[in-house]
């Protein structure tokens, strides 16, 4: 019998003003509060103040993080419109601007910011991550392959596991 991967799912937001669509610079502490209610322990903050994360737990089957998610995304959305507040979910934000985003102060994201200064000032972006949990005794490298077949983007990402030993395809 085969053994199944496990997976995880973290989503990125931009936290606007429903009323402009326009990135909120310094959510108010009640924004922030609704997201630490509506999220539990799913919330996580991001490198600025205007940025959110869903994390997920550990997944079986596509059909549980639609579940999740659906059920996430609607509560948040529903929070957050009481205070005026939406969700961005999109890669970037047409009119956002970063020099008025507020940087978070943890350590961590410190160090990003004096290690990358303004790349990662600037770095306003959204994204969603999907995290595999690969079993003992299968072969990793097969499966990065197999998934990047149907994804190009994912080339990049070999390449730099596998120093030329990539083909990448005609696109």
């Amino acid at each position: 019998m085969a053994r199944q991967c496990t997976f995880g799912i973290e989503e990125e937001y931009l936290l606007v003003k429903l009323a402009t669509g326009q990135v909120m610079a310094a959510p108010s502490a009640a924004v922030a509060r609704c997201c630490r209610d509506a999220l539990g322990p799913w919330f996580a903050e991001e490198m600025f103040h205007s940025q959110i994360e869903i994390a997920s737990p550990v997944f079986d089957t596509l059909h549980q993080a639609r579940e999740f998610f659906g059920e996430r995304r609607q509560c948040l959305a529903q929070a957050l419109a009481n205070e005026g507040a939406g969700l961005y979910g999109a890669a970037s934000h047409p009119s956002a601007q970063w020099l008025r985003q507020r940087p978070r102060g943890s350590p961590h994201y410190r160090q990003l910011f004096d290690d990358y200064q303004l790349v990662a000032r600037r770095s306003l972006l959204n994204g969603l991550h999907v995290h595999v949990g690969v079993p003992v005794g299968i072969d990793r490298m097969r499966v990065i392959n197999r998934c990047c077949t149907g994804c190009p983007c994912c080339w990049r990402s070999v390449l730099r596991l596998r120093i030329g030993a990539v083909r990448i395809p005609a696109t």
